[in-house]
């Protein structure tokens, strides 16, 4: 957050000041943006796109009929028309699963890393980072893949829009290669400068796109002189291969029905970005799998009656049989000219989503540092809400397979045949680990939206799998026999150097670097959602402890919005009103250790933590009236602290273990009114002052709690706290008063009262039966540990006194408060409980030196007790001179020169 932001987020008590440059946001949005932390991760782009563009996104990308009618080359050698046809039923089923599968996983984690992420979370511990990592580069080389195939369409159809209306044009490769480029630069710069406020041109292509193939389907329908009998269009079967097993023919044609799909997991990837992303997701890869195989089946079947001549259309001069096929069909040149002019349009929305989509998958993988340079690809630029090194980079590549056209076109045909391929893949990593793991609930929730019911969930998984693994294996066979070095499918060799590759960036990189991705994830400050997140929960939780003793404690507060709030991204404060213990104030008082909790109890599950070291500012503290002034909240009668919070460390868990609250008709929790009633019937009655004496001065371990109830309980009571004390100076004493310079006389009587003296004393105490205080500097405990010990082992108390006996009155608060709290944690861990008393150093302490026993809980000072605990002034002006051996005895052999009293 910048200083200028830190500066505006002084107050969260009501909603609309928690972080001013930041608008109460929508339910949906805030939830989702609790969805992108399951996974670990914290949006950084705002959440812009509606559920209405993300599905236009999805839709775009694969453009399923248009992607179909592009590849129909490929499917008139291997089968015909039947195996289109019912290829495109199987592959509509099969990806119905895979649909099913992906939809389930997005409707629990949408996030830009959508498959590897899932992996890391289903993966056992020992192979998360291994199988996550060669997921995510699988899916970013898939992409890759996408994109290429998807910018060559576009130069493919503008060089048979020529070659149709110039026969005798000749086509070279680098025609090809420069409209590639172009349309790769073009839409890598509208990519960065203007997609963000031209999300609206997916909607309009989505709904021109219907209306094309409409227009194609009615049109070739129409105007076909004749049509292809019902035979040839679904039982004649065309082997054109050269293979001979007609199965293996079938599902090597698959890839012509597979391209209704091509890039199906696009709207995945643009979770962090999407606005309610669990649901726009699922209904995204929903609607994009139903409409495109609607479209694609229809125009398919209206292509195949329609055609005229499929020798003619396989063997077409512009390399593109849709065009010749709807040229014959429509009876007009121009019809088709146009059909196809839109194809090169759709290649340019859907290579601008391509890029889009793969951009968010290389941020989030650069995110978690599986990629070289993964700084500069992590970064989504806050001007423009792009990643613009991500676009970049991924252009760059995409510009290279786009080089290897001029050399080889086989070679780069390779390439991008293995995008769905790969893609598949991908997708089966989640779907088996589900298998695997049984599909529990912890993983798969009853809350979320789009939980598949148990029967069909397996299968889907089941089929997910399968179907991968099928495809895997032919589509990477030949496609026609016999093999040469022109008809190769060298698909498995680009597979198996992509493998190369990812192996490669594994052992000298991500192997180091690329991190283990958790549902649990720490912060260091709170975040504008995560702030805004916790001010709409129901209620919160304060969790705290003594240093020794048996009660841990932990407290439910109310309604976050009236009680609780967020002063900067590191503090917060709460007011606490007055119950009937005081075990929270207490433990802060003696450690300031606390830890707040808030979860949700709806739908959306998640559990946030706040770590932090908390301080007490009671009702009659002139600091009180400050905190609650800038907390900008009503403070309610009978309130007796405001607890300060210091905020070292966020954690955000899932919270599928929260149980979830049915809605009902009045959804939500109000404040119970009871509390307030009573705090103002007590203090109406005068009853509130001895009520907090009685119930908030102690803890059930006895530590001190409330200040103004521990006043209230003591005024007027008198007691014997201790009757003996024994300062065990020691060495200590010499340091501290003497200055610890060299003097053998002052160390040998030191080391003879840390030994011999404590012994002597202690046999005395024990003949006549007396329980002593003994008050051990920190110095003479660590020098004397076995003589300190068996005064503790009879049963002595032990107090504070310092550390080398030094002299409060001289030290910084700082230094006073470092010495008070080594030393108090040095006897509470040797005496297994914290002090009670203490004596002063030098008998004189400083103006802070009581408010810093106190907070420690220390409840007397046995110091300046030689007249009955009568306090006296201590005096000044006083003069004398030092013995100084260096000199003659007349010179330092003179009385003390009498100043005067203090008071």
């Amino acid at each position: 957050m910048s200083e200028q932001n830190s500066e505006k987020a002084t107050v969260l008590g009501k909603m609309d000041k928690t972080f001013p440059e930041l608008q109460l946001a929508t339910t949906s949005q805030s939830r989702t943006d609790v969805e992108s932390c399951r996974v670990g991760h914290v949006s950084e782009a705002t959440r812009h796109i509606s559920m209405l563009e993300t599905a236009s996104v999805g839709w775009s990308i694969c453009n399923s009929w248009v992607g179909v009618m592009s590849t129909l080359a490929f499917v008139i050698i291997q089968g015909g028309s039947p195996n289109l046809l019912y290829g495109l039923w199987l592959v509509f089923i099969m990806y119905g699963f895979i649909v099913y599968t992906l939809a389930e996983l997005a409707s629990v984690y949408p996030s830009a890393g959508g498959q590897y992420h899932w992996t890391a979370i289903l993966a056992p511990k020992l192979w998360a980072r291994g199988l996550s990592y060669t997921c995510g580069m699988i899916n970013i080389f898939s992409w890759i893949s996408v994109s290429a195939g998807v910018a060559v369409i576009a130069p493919q159809a503008l060089m048979a829009l020529v070659i149709h209306n110039d026969p005798s044009f000749t086509l070279k490769a680098w025609h090809v290669f420069l409209i590639y480029q172009g349309v790769n630069l073009l839409c890598l710069v509208h990519n960065i400068y203007t997609i963000r406020r031209t999300m609206w041109a997916f909607n309009c292509f989505f709904a021109l796109s219907l209306v094309a193939f409409l227009a194609v389907t009615i049109i070739s329908l129409v105007r076909a002189p004749t049509y292809q009998s019902a035979e040839s269009v679904w039982v004649t079967f065309v082997d054109g291969s050269g293979w001979s097993n007609r199965g293996v023919i079938f599902f090597i044609g698959l890839l012509t029905p597979g391209y209704m799909y091509g890039g199906l997991d696009g709207a995945i990837h643009l979770a962090e970005e999407a606005t309610n992303a669990r649901e726009a997701v699922p209904r995204a890869l929903l609607s994009t799998w139903s409409l495109g195989f609607l479209t694609s089946f229809i125009v398919s079947v209206a292509a195949m009656y329609s055609a005229q001549d499929f020798t003619t259309i396989a063997s077409t001069p512009t390399g593109f049989p849709v065009l010749e096929l709807w040229s014959q069909a429509m009876r007009s040149k121009v019809a088709a000219d146009a059909f196809v002019a839109f194809f090169f349009v759709g290649a340019l929305m859907a290579l601008a989503g391509c890029q889009q989509t793969a951009s968010r998958l290389t941020l989030a993988f650069a995110r978690d540092t599986g990629l070289i340079f993964s700084s500069k690809l992590s970064i989504m630029n806050a001007d423009h809400e792009a990643p613009i090194w991500a676009l970049w980079a991924n252009g760059f590549v995409v510009f290279i397979i786009g080089c290897v056209y001029l050399g080889s076109s086989t070679a780069f045909n390779a390439f991008i045949g293995t995008g769905s391929i790969l893609q598949l893949v991908t997708f089966a990593f989640p779907a088996a680990l589900l298998l695997a793991r049984g599909r529990p609930a912890r993983f798969l929730p009853q809350s979320h939206t789009f939980r598949l019911p148990r029967a069909f969930g397996w299968v889907a998984n089941l089929f997910t799998v399968g179907f991968a693994l099928i495809c895997l294996i032919f589509w990477d066979l030949p496609a026609v026999l016999p093999v040469t070095g022109s008809n190769m499918n060298y698909s498995s060799a680009v597979i198996g150097v992509i493998g190369i590759f990812i192996a490669i960036n594994w052992f000298f990189w991500a192997r180091h670097h690329y991190k283990e991705i958790k549902m649990v994830k720490f912060y260091p400050s709170l975040s504008p959602d995560l702030s805004e997140w916790c001010m709409s929960q129901p209620l919160f939780y304060i969790a705290s402890a003594p240093r020794y003793g048996d009660h841990v404690n932990i407290s439910p507060k109310g309604l976050p919005s009236t009680t609780f709030s967020i002063l900067d991204p590191n503090k917060a404060a709460y007011i606490d009103a007055t119950g009937s213990g005081a075990e929270t104030i207490a433990h802060l008082y003696e450690n300031g250790r606390c830890t707040i909790m808030f979860c949700s109890f709806e739908k959306v599950p998640r559990i946030l933590r706040l770590f932090c070291r908390g301080r007490v500012v009671e009702f009659c503290d002139e600091e009180f009236g400050v905190l609650t002034r800038q907390m900008g909240m009503e403070v309610p009668v009978g309130a007796r602290a405001v607890i300060v919070l210091d905020i070292f460390k966020v954690q955000t868990s899932c919270g599928y273990g929260v149980p979830l609250l049915s809605e009902t008709e009045h959804k939500g929790l109000l404040d119970r009114e009871t509390l307030g009633h009573w705090a103002g019937k007590t203090v109406s009655d005068n009853k509130m002052v001895d009520y907090r004496a009685k119930n908030n001065a102690f803890s059930l371990d006895g530590l001190p709690g409330l200040k103004a109830g521990r006043r209230t309980r003591d005024m007027g009571k008198k007691k014997v706290l201790v009757s003996y004390g024994v300062d065990i100076d020691a060495v200590a004493g010499w340091l501290g008063s003497y200055g610890g310079e060299d003097s053998t006389s002052d160390i040998s009587r030191g080391m003879f009262a840390g030994t011999v003296g404590v012994q002597r004393l202690l046999k005395l105490f024990d003949k006549y039966k007396i329980k002593a205080t003994w008050f051990i500097p920190g110095h003479t405990l660590e020098t004397f540990p076995e003589d300190c010990a068996a005064i503790r082992d009879k049963g002595h108390e032990i107090g504070l006194h310092g550390y080398s006996h030094e002299n409060p009155a001289d030290m910084t608060i700082e230094q006073q408060r470092d010495v008070l709290d080594k030393t108090y944690k040095m006897l509470t861990e040797f005496c297994g409980k914290p002090p009670k008393g203490s004596v002063a150093p030098w008998w004189e302490t400083s103006k802070e030196g009581a408010e810093l026993l106190l907070s420690y809980g220390i409840e007397y000072d046995h110091s300046m007790s030689h007249e009955d605990c009568q306090m006296y002034w201590l005096r000044t002006g006083d003069s004398w001179t030092k013995i100084d051996y260096s000199k003659k005895a007349e010179e330092w052999m003179k009385p003390l020169v009498k100043g005067e009293d203090t008071g």
